[in-house]
């Protein structure tokens, strides 16, 4: 079953006879050359792909990508009414607003330039969807879209993208598609271009495997978006690109987004962590916040709360038959027990940061202790200590990563030089120092562990498949309270 397939046969339609589906395929940037090899290739695959799906194509990569060449591309003469034109561009873009693509020339273009050319199109009637691959690409959905114009953007409109970007991943999920449903010399020419892009970032044959999302021969970019958003076809490595920089699509009439993430923001900070210090502040912070303690469980603005809350809802928020086969398709059969699996792992996280924070308070009492001593041994160990510390506690720390590196450095080879063999007896006849080495051994642990549990949690993929499920089930709600939304129904009634 297809996943929006109510949504579809609400807003169906079908193409006259004489629509032509156009495919403008455009990137290169000549004034930033990184990821250059990455875009042209995009650029290709794309082309490549729905040229052999049947759609008449033309590819402007590099210095040929002008503001010129595209207002020509976009003359409203060249197309009649009810053809469909597909503009994809790969290439880098900037924060706006406006949003800036920039050009093969070095020029960067805007959206307010755009948008009269987009503009024009759909005035004549022409379905007109952009498929913006570009950094920031979010200001593009917020400024282009309308009648008859359908937006998807590879990121946010303040967040960097990631390659593969979306387009990739929907270039590729439309192959699979069509390879279900084409005849045997149209799956020939697919094959042809699945064997010519092996070595992409996403895995083609992954797209089409046993899903039966892509059976039948009609699919609109909103379904086509939705479907690659779920099935990214990423290969080991490449993960990032969704979870960082989620896809966006204009028919999220309410530009929300639907991040978890943002939704709830502390909960996850600490998955991306990797400073030992700043990844023990945010904890700190967010555990200061009493959300799991028995009086706040019951809170109406408990992010956790609300979070189980949302989990244990998930199949009543949308139409009940397309959340089950989302939760499916993302390895969510069994709700209760991945609200579960979350439940044990905000538990132990918790007791862990106790621990740690129990350790680390009677080993910054030893070090004050003996710092009012006259030890001269430990003086030196002493100021790297407290330098460490202030560091620590300052915002300034993680931006000064050399000398905070120095300082630790140092730190470690005293702390091996009190634990050399000819010492041991010495520390531990010394009841401050054995303290003093045997609490900081116990924060290490601590940390340690916190870290195999965010290890095991992220290994699972399993804030990447809450996020997926996040995002359709309230996309799925939202648009079904916006059918008629002329936005949204761009998206929908572009025909692939």
């Amino acid at each position: 079953m297809r996943l929006i397939s109510s949504i579809a046969l609400s807003l169906a339609f079908s193409l006259p006879a004489f629509a032509i589906n156009h495919a403008i395929v455009t990137g290169g940037c000549k004034i930033n050359k990184e990821n250059d090899a990455e875009f042209h290739q995009e650029a290709n695959f794309v082309h490549d792909s729905f040229k052999a799906v049947g759609w008449k194509t033309s590819l402007t990569y590099g210095e040929g990508f002008t503001a010129a060449a595209l207002q020509a591309m976009l003359n409203p003469d060249a197309f009649a009414s009810n053809d469909q034109l597909l503009l994809s561009i790969s290439s880098h873009g900037e924060e706006g607003p406006p949003h800036q693509i920039c050009l093969g020339d070095g020029r960067l273009i805007d959206t307010t330039e755009l948008k009269p050319l987009l503009d024009k199109l759909a005035a004549k009637g022409v379905k007109v969807s952009v498929v913006d691959n570009s950094c920031f690409s979010g200001g593009s959905v917020k400024a282009l879209a309308g009648k008859n114009v359908c937006v998807v953007s590879a990121t946010y409109d303040n967040v960097t993208s990631f390659l593969p970007s979306i387009g990739t991943s929907m270039t590729g999920r439309l192959l699979a598609k069509e390879l279900k449903n084409a005849s045997s010399a149209r799956a020939a020419q697919i094959r042809k271009v699945m064997a010519a892009y092996k070595d992409l970032p996403i895995d083609l044959k992954a797209l089409g495997k046993d899903d039966a999302e892509l059976e039948g021969k009609g699919m609109s970019l909103e379904e086509l978006f939705l479907s690659a958003r779920s099935h990214r076809g990423l290969k080991p490595g490449e993960g990032m690109a969704n979870n960082y920089s989620p896809p966006q699509i204009s028919s999220d009439v309410g530009n929300g987004g639907f991040r978890l993430r943002e939704a709830f923001p502390a909960y996850f900070d600490f998955f991306s962590m990797k400073d030992k210090a700043k990844s023990r502040a945010t904890t700190d912070a967010f555990f200061k916040k009493d959300y799991f303690s028995a009086a706040a469980a019951c809170a109406p603005d408990n992010p956790f709360t609300l979070f189980i809350e949302f989990m244990a809802n998930l199949d009543s928020i949308a139409n009940h038959d397309k959340v089950t086969t989302l939760l499916k398709e993302n390895g969510f059969a069994d709700l209760e027990d991945v609200r579960n699996q979350f439940k044990d792992y905000v538990k132990r996280r918790g007791e862990v940061w106790q621990t740690w924070k129990k350790a680390s308070a009677e080993h910054n009492a030893v070090l004050k202790e003996l710092d009012q001593d006259e030890n001269s041994d430990l003086k030196d160990y002493l100021l790297l200590a407290k330098k460490k510390a202030a560091l620590e506690s300052s915002a300034a720390a993680f931006d000064d990563p050399t000398q905070k590196g120095e300082i630790v450095a140092k730190l470690k080879a005293l702390e091996d030089h009190y634990h050399v063999a000819d010492r041991k007896a010495a520390i531990e006849s010394d009841p401050k120092l054995n303290a003093l080495f045997a609490t900081y051994k116990r924060t290490e642990a601590a940390y340690d562990q916190a870290q195999a549990l965010d290890a095991k949690t992220s290994g699972e993929k399993l804030y990447p498949k809450l996020e997926t499920v996040f995002y359709q089930a309230q996309y799925l709600k939202q648009r079904q309270e916006n059918k008629k939304d002329e936005k949204a129904k761009a998206c929908s009634d572009f025909s692939l």
